[in-house]
């Protein structure tokens, strides 16, 4: 969600454009029904776009509404496959993409609260249709106090389907500046972050963050049904150096590392104990580049 401002004077982002990359990281295949194979990813590449459009924006009130476009793409070496293998060949080169909108309000509560709600849908797979099994819907409602000059806490819920798969979320929101222009920023279980000011527009950020996906595939595999799901959880370590522009717009590199938790292919539905693939990347390099768009420095005045 979409905060206020931070207490270090850090600015959400209302608009974004990033490219995220994976590379270099071997990859193997296990499955009971289609046997094991390997191979290794050569690149796997997100693009994002997103766009907030603004409705009412004021100090103590916010409605926006924010469009996105998201385009994965994945790329795996498949010259030394085994020749009975073809999951790596059928993935190689496939873009998904996550298309969608989100409603986002905001408002002050009970003199230091702020309290939120979200609600939006995205269509996620490599055929844009509108079904059960390539549609994601959430809604969810945060509530954050300002304690004290330095620490402001708060939490909420998130619930929502995904891909015909029911999620539930509670959210737990705790910021605190611990010393001169360093701040600890935590939004639970998504992230951890520790922000330094290296100066007025310029931030160095520490980062955890976990990152997931899942994606509606057609066609895939011609012995089982025409939609599958591919699902992928990570967690990413890195640094990031965000920089002003000019006041509203800024731009930010990021290099890191990945470590996947989970990553398989199934039926719509299913959860990883009923896999028809399990795949197991190792560890490897992220980088990440954007410029993105913050409210002006006169909204917070």
């Amino acid at each position: 969600m979409i905060a206020f401002c931070q207490l270090d004077g850090y600015r959400p982002k209302i608009a974004e454009f990033s490219i995220e990359q994976i590379h270099d990281a071997p990859i193997t295949s296990s499955s009971e029904l289609y046997g094991n194979g390997s191979s290794e990813v050569e690149d796997d590449l997100l693009w994002k776009l997103k766009l907030g459009i603004p409705v009412i924006m004021k100090k103590d009130k916010l409605f926006a509404v924010q469009v996105k476009s998201y385009r994965h793409e994945f790329f795996f070496d498949t010259e030394d496959v085994q020749a009975n293998f073809t999951l790596f060949d059928e993935i190689d080169q496939r873009v998904v993409t996550s298309s969608g909108a989100r409603l986002i309000y905001q408002q002050d509560a009970f003199k230091r609260g702020k309290i939120s709600f979200v609600g939006g849908m995205d269509v996620k797979s490599d055929h844009f249709s509108f079904s059960q099994n390539s549609m994601q819907y959430y809604a969810g409602s945060t509530y954050t106090v300002k304690k004290d000059s330095k620490t402001r806490i708060g939490g909420g819920l998130i619930i929502g389907a995904d891909l015909g798969v029911f999620s539930f979320s509670p959210v737990l929101i705790y910021e605190r500046n611990f010393a001169p222009n360093w701040t600890l920023d935590l939004q639970l279980p998504k992230y951890m972050a520790v922000r330094h000011r290296l100066k007025e527009g310029s931030f160095l950020i520490g980062k955890i963050e976990g990152k997931a996906w899942r994606y509606n595939l057609t066609d895939l595999l011609s012995e089982e049904q025409s939609q599958l799901t591919l699902r992928k959880v990570d967690v990413q370590v890195s640094i990031d150096y965000e920089q002003e522009i000019h006041d509203w717009l800024w731009f930010g590199v990021s290099a890191g590392y990945n470590k996947n938790l989970s990553y398989y292919l199934s039926n719509p539905g299913d959860r990883s104990r009923d896999a028809l693939f399990q795949l197991n990347p190792r560890s490897a390099p992220t980088l990440k580049a954007s410029l993105f768009v913050v409210p002006p420095r006169k909204f917070f005045r």
